[in-house]
């Protein structure tokens, strides 16, 4: 058993999290900080375990955020600087590793970027907001499911709450 080395069809990175904080906050550091940890740092720990575990011809996710991509660009709000910069990162990061030749052959690397999403972090953190328009969870994880389950590489895009893009299959 220790030379067992199990293989996956896909492994997602759905980690992150969400703090407030402008360029002239006192805290911007600490924020950002955070997020980066929250966000990019465990979308790097995950690369680095699908060059291990993930199958050939198989799918590796990440998530980002619809905040971030306006019309194929990466924005930052200036209320969370922090938050966008480490999303922003998340997808050069998906971007970068799509060609890598560290992953296994015929990986096919995507990012999910929804909106706010239907949380008790974020219903507390926002009570003056309607989280009936917010995304629910489930509907991410059904996102999710839906972008590994698919045999074939196209690009696409799912219902206008949520940004999925599968990249081009990385080159051999």
């Amino acid at each position: 058993l220790t030379n067992f080395s199990p293989k996956f069809q896909a492994i997602v990175s759905v980690a992150g999290g969400f703090t407030l904080g402008d360029i002239s906050d006192k805290d911007i550091l600490s924020s950002t900080d955070k997020m980066l940890q929250m966000s990019l740092l465990s979308s790097i720990m995950t690369g680095n375990i699908a060059t291990e575990f993930l199958d050939a011809n198989s799918f590796l996710g990440f998530t980002g955020a619809a905040t971030v991509v306006k019309e194929n660009n990466f924005v930052i709000a200036d209320y969370a600087v922090g938050y966008c910069l480490s999303k922003i990162s998340v997808l050069h990061l998906a971007t970068f590793l799509k060609d890598s030749p560290k992953l296994p052959t015929g990986t096919k690397v995507f990012t999910v970027n929804p909106t706010t999403m239907d949380t008790p972090q974020n219903r507390q953190s926002m009570p003056n907001e309607d989280p009936n328009k917010w995304l629910k969870p489930e509907v991410v994880a059904q996102d999710i499911f839906d972008a590994v389950s698919y045999t074939h590489l196209r690009a696409h895009e799912t219902p206008e709450h949520l940004v999925c893009r599968l990249l081009l299959e990385k080159k051999k």
